[in-house]
């Protein structure tokens, strides 16, 4: 009887043993999730971040480009309208010139 109570107890210590074990690798592997799942989070945040600069940065982009199709369709019609002007004082020097 003694025996089968020091097999019984050293099977209870032996699985006591396993059990604090199992908790201690669950509670890390929680741990190691918790971890993983803050790093995740942090990328994904990283992400949206870049993503939304990405977006603006497009919009500039967008906006600028317009700009300058304005600012080129502006200087077109600043040269033309010097080029006529050009043309119209050489016309007056030319007329001028012959009526002398």
């Amino acid at each position: 009887l003694e025996e089968d109570m020091n097999r019984t107890k050293g099977m209870l210590e032996s699985e006591s043993r396993l059990k604090v074990r199992l908790e201690n690798e669950k509670q890390q592997i929680l741990n190691d999730l918790n971890q993983w799942k803050s790093q995740c989070s942090r990328k994904e945040e990283t992400i949206r971040k870049t993503e939304c600069e990405r977006d603006k940065s497009k919009m500039e982009k967008s906006a600028l480009l317009i700009e300058i199709e304005r600012l080129q369709a502006e200087i077109k019609r600043i040269e033309e309208r010097y080029r006529c002007r050009l043309e119209e004082t050489s016309r007056k020097s030319q007329a001028e010139m012959d009526a002398e």
